[in-house]
Formats: C-alpha cells, structure tokens, sequence
C-alpha cells in the first residue's frame, strides 16, 4: 500500500510539473553535450587511417554511441547531475505549493501512520530539494521524538530527540521553524546537551519544522541539507510552517489510530494472560484438592464399606476399631480442604499483615516439607494496601510450592523491604534449579510464572527468575510507588 501510493502520488505530481520534465530534459542534455565530444574523439582515434583520415560514422557505430549514452544516463552519475540541474533550475522551489496540494488530495485518507509520514517526507522532498526529510512523532511513553519510518542510512541509526531536550523544548513553545544556524544565535541560544548536538552534526538537519495542533506539539519535521547546497531562505520556513500546520490535524488522527491499535493489542495480550492465569489457578486447586481431600475421602469410603461388612458379620469389636479410622481419615481430609481454603483466600493476611502471615506460611511450609526456611523483612514492613499484600503473600506462595515440587531443595529463604518507596521482595532455594534462558514457555508455564508475571504486573510491577542447573533458582519482585495501606503500622518477622 505505501509503495503503490507513493509511486501513484509522484506519478501525479510528474505529469502536472512541466519543471520535472525540463529538469530531466536538461539532465539529458547536459549528459549528451558531455558525452558527444568524447565520443567523436574516440571514434577519430580508433578509426582513423593512416594517410586518408577517419572513416565516416556508420549506422552500427552510431547505435553503438546511443547506447553508451544511455549506459551513461542510466549510471549513477546522471542522478548527481539530475540533482543538480533541479536545485539550479529557476522556479523549482516553487513547486511547494503544487506538492502540499497534491499531499493534501491523499492525506485525508490515509489512517496508518507509517504510509502518512511516507507521504508527508516524500511531498516535503519535492517542495525543498532536501536530501534527507523525517517525521519525527512522540514515542516510548513520550520520552523522545522518533522518526516513525525509523530508517538506517548508511549504518547510522534513525534520527532521535529527547522530549525535555532545549531543541523539542523550544519547538514546543515557538510556532516558527528552527534553522541550525539560529540554535546558537542571540536571542535564540540553545543549551544543546552533547546528545542533541551529536544528533545534529550525524544526520547533518539544517532545519526544524514544529508540527502543532492547539499549541501542543504532535511531530517534528527535520529537513537536512538541500541537494544544491543552498541554505533554507524565510520564505521557505514560512512556506513550510504553513503545511505544517496543515499536516498537524492528520498527524493527531494517525497518531491516535496507532495509539488505539496498540492499546488493543495490550488489552487482548492482558486478557489472554489473565484467562491463562485463572485457568493455572484452577488447575493447581484441582490438583492439590485430589491428591490430598479426594484421597483421604475415597480413604474414609473404604472403612466404612468395611466397617458395614463388620456390622453385618456381628464383629462388634472390628466395627468399633473401623469407625474410629472412619472418624481419624475424615478429620484429616477436614484439616487438608481448610489448608486449601486457607490458600484460596489467607484470612490472616487482612488480621495480621503479611509479614505476619507469611511467618505463619513459612513455619506450615517447613514443617510440612523439613525444608528450613527463613524469613526476614529488612527495616520492618509497614501495612501495604490490601491488592499488594495478596499479590506479594500469591507470589511468595507460588514460589515456595515450586521449591516443594521440584527444587530438591536443602534450604529456601524469603526476603522483603522497602527501597525509595518501592517494595522488594526475593525467594530463593539452593535446590536443583533449571536453565532460565533456554526459552522453554512450557517449562516456566508449568513453574506457574505467568500467574505470578499476571499480579506483578497488574500493579506496575516487574517480575524476574534468575536459575540454572545445580545453582538454585531466585525469583524476584518489584513493585514500585507503594504507599501504606488503611493500618499503618510497622512489622517485623518472626
């Protein structure tokens, strides 16, 4: 599509400009005016007899001279030449106004952003015989303007501005272009930071074009030298300004339809991630709920039938000692379904706070497992909001099963605290660990890593593994921008 409208676009604008014809006419000219007298002395020289003089040119001679000619044409010295004629030929920068309308017939129906800039670059070429034009747009949350084509030239990375540097800074609160020559000159003195002025002298801009809609600044137009090697007059930055202004409305369209895009595509990677971790959750309920409660129940059927069978046989005695194991395996499934209710939501996690909480899910997970584990909260933990305590006390959880599956583990400790309002949280076993970076989605899916990525990120927050083979593994969590909850009080482990 960018290509189809890009040669559709420069089609229309050739056919309707009497001066690109001229141009080429003139390229053609000067090429052959070139080419005429080297070729007649050439043919002198090699066909030349001695004592009678050159013989007359011929039909295949003369085939010969036109096809060199068009080698010569066709080579990249006739763009050089074609270049220069066009920046020297009379009335070629007035061609602005041809090229902008023209943009414009085509812009208002263009949605995609990267087939716009295209657009917008290639009408900016034709009216100012730039050698090089970008667009550049806000991008990484803001933080810099960058060239939505993002081409390479040459080995040297695209064009890139800081949002806060003195340059955007400037553009932002001026509605006139910038010509490099102005950026160091009273009363327009710029502080360039070594980033900007690097920018600058590597991609060799020479002016820059704010790109405006209602005071706020949707893009940047970087124009570098002209193909003549003239400098950029006021008329040009006035003419410029003006299809500035022009292309803002269609910039904040398109920037709009990719920000939308792009927010789609988060929202369904969000809520595929969010089904997947639900569906990790019910199936690790379903596994824990039947290999211990369903166990000890079908465990309990078993006495009873035969404690029935005791009955019926008049074995007094046998039916007393049955119903007692009756009454011991059902006490045990009823202790194991309020561990699993316990786990599906901790009731002294809103008590007692999480350090607390957790001190008590530790001393359950060591005496359960004989795997010693220490906790411990550096500088004391205040009361966080309810969503980070259950988000830490689920990851903390989620870890320490992993160690009990699969780490082998000799020793396990959690570690937490606050860092410059950020909270911290580390688990860690000395077991058999695994290799993190073999890119195994399976392997860190059945660890239930995306449940845990799920509730960090929910908050803002990171969520790292470091592990390999024989060194344990380590799961980190950050989370920052934490602020005390409704009970602020302060915690220690215990």
């Amino acid at each position: 599509m960018t290509l189809s409208l890009k040669g559709r676009w420069s089609s229309t604008y050739r056919i309707t400009n009497p001066r690109w014809l001229a141009a080429r006419g003139a390229t053609v000219g000067v090429v052959l005016s070139a080419g005429s007298p080297a070729y007649a002395a050439l043919w002198y020289i090699l066909s030349a007899v001695p004592g009678e003089g050159p013989a007359p040119i011929s039909w295949p001679a003369l085939v010969a001279g036109l096809f060199v000619s068009a080698v010569v044409l066709a080579s990249p010295a006739s763009t050089g030449i074609r270049r220069y004629v066009e920046g020297r030929l009379p009335g070629t920068r007035r061609d602005a106004r041809r090229a902008f309308k023209i943009l414009e017939t085509y812009a208002r129906d263009i949605g995609d952003l990267s087939t716009l800039a295209l657009a917008v670059e290639h009408a900016v070429t034709i009216a100012t015989t730039a050698r090089d034009v970008h667009l550049l747009v806000p991008a990484g949350n803001g933080t810099w303007f960058l060239p939505v084509s993002r081409r390479i030239s040459g080995g040297v990375r695209p064009l890139q501005l800081h949002s806060s540097g003195a340059i955007v800074t400037w553009l932002r609160f001026h509605d006139a272009a910038l010509r490099r020559e102005d950026l160091l000159a009273e009363p327009w003195h710029l502080p360039l930071s070594a980033q900007e002025h690097g920018e600058l002298q590597r991609h060799r801009v020479r002016l820059l074009v704010p790109v405006k809609l209602r005071e706020e600044l949707v893009g940047v137009i970087a124009l570098s030298s002209r193909v003549s090697g003239e400098g950029y007059t006021t008329r040009d930055l006035r003419t410029l300004g003006h299809a500035a202004g022009q292309m803002a409305m269609w910039v904040a369209n398109a920037l709009v339809l990719a920000t939308s895009a792009a927010q789609r595509v988060r929202l369904e990677q969000l809520l595929h991630r969010s089904v997947r971790a639900q569906e990790d959750e019910r199936r690790r309920l379903a596994v824990e709920l039947h290999d211990s409660p369903v166990q000890w129940l079908t465990s309990a059927a078993y006495h009873v039938e035969a404690c029935l069978e005791s009955f019926r046989r008049g074995d007094r005695d046998n039916v007393g000692r049955q119903l007692m194991q009756v009454r011991g395996t059902l006490d045990r499934a009823l202790s194991e379904l309020r561990q699993t209710a316990a786990a599906l939501h901790p009731p002294e996690l809103e008590q007692v706070g999480l350090v607390k909480a957790l001190a008590r899910h530790t001393a359950i997970f060591e005496r359960d497992t004989g795997i010693p584990t220490e906790l411990a909260a550096s500088g004391g933990v205040p009361r966080l909001p309810a969503p980070v305590e259950l988000a830490v006390y689920r990851v903390v959880q989620e870890a320490l099963s992993n160690v009990r599956k699969h780490a082998h583990a000799g020793e396990a400790e959690v570690r937490m605290g606050l860092h410059n309002g950020a909270f911290w949280a580390v688990i860690r076993d000395d077991g058999v660990g695994f290799d993190a970076d073999d890119g195994s989605l399976a392997r860190l899916g059945h660890l239930g890593l995306a449940g845990m990525e799920e509730r960090a990120h929910a908050l803002g927050g990171t969520l790292g593994i470091q592990s390999s083979p024989g060194e344990g593994t380590q799961v980190t969590l950050l989370i920052p921008h934490v602020h005390g909850g409704d009970n602020t009080g302060t915690e220690v482990a215990t």
